[in-house]
C-alpha cells in the first residue's frame, strides 16, 4: 500500500533479482532478499520475479514490512526475510 505522505521515491536503481522478491523489503546488492546483518542495497515497491530487472529505492522515502514493532526516528536492520526490526546497538 501506497500513499503520498510516505512514497517519495527519489532514487531508484535496477539489479537483477537472484529469487522472488516481495514487496517492501530490504534488497542486497547481490540482488536477494537481506538476511540477518547484510547491508541493505534499497527497498522494493512491488513483486518482482527471479531473473527479472528489479527496481530498487536507494534514497527517498518508502514503506517497509516490518517483522515486529518499531518507534518512529528508530534505527533499523533486516531479519531472515528482508522485513525490517530495530536494529541493535551492535547491527552496522
Amino acid at each position: 500500500m501506497k500513499n503520498q505522505v510516505t512514497y517519495q521515491p527519489v532514487q531508484k536503481i535496477t539489479v537483477e533479482a537472484k529469487e522472488k522478491l516481495d514487496a517492501f523489503r530490504f534488497i542486497s546488492h547481490l540482488g536477494s532478499l537481506c538476511g540477518v546483518g547484510t547491508k541493505s542495497l534499497g527497498v522494493t515497491d512491488k513483486v518482482w520475479s527471479a531473473g527479472k530487472n528489479a527496481g530498487v529505492v536507494t534514497l527517498g522515502t518508502v514503506a517497509i514490512e516490518t517483522s515486529t514493532g518499531v518507534a518512529i526516528g528508530e534505527n533499523l536492520t533486516s531479519d531472515t526475510a528482508g522485513k525490517a526490526k530495530p536494529a541493535e546497538t551492535s547491527d552496522a
